[in-house]
């Protein structure tokens, strides 16, 4: 029978001694990673946070003079199309204004971009440069006024400064008012 099974080789019973770490590493490991169970250190904006943890800001309330409180918005899609039917317009080359006199002490402001003033990313930065001009130009709206703003076609790489440059000379020969035309510090939208 041994000529029949040439082809075996033999293989003898006895175990070589275990390794002392007999863990070995997945066909997905990196054999060039360190044996810690840390994560990487993290890089870019993430560095200074560790495990997960998100940084929190406080302000206290009274330091907040650029704000934008859900009292000075409109909530509502009826009082948005009640400012737009009613109110007088101010046409510019990106936007559309629309102010109605309301009278008393409170003045509210409303910002749409709608689906043709291009995809997500453009509507929602150009909305984040609008409330940013209302946070900064507060005077240009006088109290007792609900203003609606809507973007009809975003500027190309705009800033807050484009925004500013087109839309506070226009309110301000528009509806005149108390205003600085200056437009103060030039902040990208990355920023805001």
């Amino acid at each position: 029978m041994e000529g029949a099974n040439s082809h075996e080789a033999h293989v003898p019973a006895a175990q070589p001694a275990a390794e002392k770490n007999p863990r070995l590493p997945g066909a997905d490991v990196d054999p060039r990673r360190p044996e810690s169970h840390f994560a990487a250190p993290r890089q870019g904006a993430e560095a200074s946070l560790r495990n997960g943890q998100r940084q929190e800001v406080t302000v206290p309330p009274g330091e907040r003079p650029r704000s934008f409180p859900a009292g000075e918005r409109l909530r509502t899609d009826r009082e948005f199309r009640e400012v737009v039917r009613k109110g007088a317009r101010l046409h510019t080359t990106h936007y559309t204004v629309y102010r109605d006199t309301l009278g008393g002490e409170k003045r509210q402001v409303g910002i749409s971009a709608g689906k043709r003033a291009g995809g997500a990313v453009a509507r929602n930065r150009a909305k984040r440069l609008l409330r940013e001009f209302y946070r900064m130009h507060k005077n240009v709206f006088p109290m007792g006024t609900r203003t609606a703003i809507v973007v009809r076609k975003p500027p190309e790489g705009a800033v807050l400064a484009s925004v500013c440059a087109e839309l506070l000379p226009a309110l301000l020969r528009r509806w005149g008012g108390e205003g600085d035309p200056a437009c103060g510090p030039d902040i990208s939208s990355s920023t805001s």
